[in-house]
């Protein structure tokens, strides 16, 4: 059973919370370059200015597993069927905690299923490969098409394509900039056909003190303590034009 909620109706009792920032892109956080800034940073000012409009917009509430969903933005960023083969989609899945691990990757699919109203992504990357199996699952089903890991080195590369069954078509690389890729790594993704891709990610992309003091900002929660279990950035980019039409 679910059930749609003003702010002032904002259930007093619940245990798990989707929260949806929308397409930044078309933001505040947009108008205000913070793309341009680290992803810890992007997802602290998205979390804020979410959360800094919430009393505009209804709260989607599942009484079963007392999940809410902050805010219901599931119409404003879906995909229209006819235009899925003209744009490319992809996400990263960080995981934030050591509980349940092996099922986020599963639940990151549904919630960014219900935003976009897609059946399948094109590129998923992961910031922990110990589960890659739960990504190589979403993969056979359909729904993913190319998985990707992060920070290997050539040596842990090599011996991650002799473990898993799926290999993976990007290698997400954190490099400093007065840092280049290293040679031997280079050679090896060219051997097998793999992406090198930069990235600027943190490693710790959401505390639990940030998310809880957000939380606690906008009288969400009071005492209680909110812990984040996985945040999944996505982007949409029209093929033709390499233009980002969609980011959250």
């Amino acid at each position: 059973m679910e059930m749609f909620l003003p702010k002032e109706k904002f259930p007093s009792s619940y245990q798990h919370l989707a929260l949806y920032t929308g397409n930044i892109v078309k933001s505040v956080i947009g108008r205000n370059s913070v793309l341009d800034k680290k992803t810890n940073m992007e997802i602290l000012d998205a979390i804020n200015n979410t959360l800094d409009y919430g009393d505009r917009l209804n709260y989607r509430y599942y009484k079963d597993t007392k999940l809410v969903e902050i805010p219901d933005l599931r119409s404003s960023s879906k995909i229209d069927p006819e235009d899925r083969d003209h744009v490319e989609i992809t996400a990263k899945l960080f995981y934030l905690d050591s509980v349940g691990q092996e099922t986020y990757a599963d639940e990151a699919w549904d919630h960014l299923n219900k935003l976009l109203d897609i059946n399948h992504i094109d590129t998923l990357i992961t910031s922990n490969n110990r589960y890659w199996k739960s990504l190589e699952n979403l993969v056979n089903l359909g729904k993913v098409q190319n998985l990707g890991v992060t920070d290997l080195s050539r040596h842990d590369l090599e011996d991650f394509l002799n473990q898993v069954e799926i290999k993976p078509k990007i290698n997400h690389i954190h490099v400093g900039e007065c840092c280049h890729m290293p040679l031997d790594l280079i050679q090896l993704a060219k051997d097998k056909h793999i992406e090198l891709l930069h990235n600027g990610d943190c490693t710790t992309i959401l505390k639990t003190c940030e998310l809880t003091h957000l939380l606690q900002k906008y009288d969400l929660v009071r005492d209680e303590v909110f812990i984040p279990r996985w945040v999944l950035k996505y982007t949409v980019f029209i093929r033709s034009r390499n233009i980002v039409t969609d980011k959250g």
